[in-house]
């Protein structure tokens, strides 16, 4: 693409929105079935699988890649983590990657 930009050809670029949106889930004394990805000192969380548990039984809209920004107005990993293991019903504020647009490159 430096060559492209280079040689002063018009090169156009798309870009992708994620989506955001709320997720609560009701874990009636059951464990979220969660798999997370994180940095200790992060400041978000990435899901990396659903196993059996309340985010599974709940049908919580939730997939592996999904970002999680923030559960119940917390946001960092350590208050996230505590959130979802100390809350009856943890509110999550989730971000998924827009859905993918055919490659658009014009010259």
């Amino acid at each position: 693409m430096r060559k492209e930009l280079a040689s002063g050809l018009r090169v156009e670029l798309k870009l992708r929105r994620p989506k955001v949106f709320p997720i609560c889930i009701a874990k009636e004394g059951k464990s979220l079935g969660l798999t997370l990805n994180y940095i200790t000192d992060g400041v978000t969380m990435s899901v990396k699988g659903i196993k059996d548990g309340a985010a599974k039984d709940c049908r919580a809209d939730l997939q592996a890649g999904d970002r999680i920004l923030s559960v119940n107005d917390q946001i960092g990993v350590e208050k996230m983590l505590a959130e979802l293991r100390d809350s009856a019903s943890p509110k999550l504020v989730v971000s998924r990657a827009a859905p993918k647009a055919p490659s658009s490159l014009m010259f």
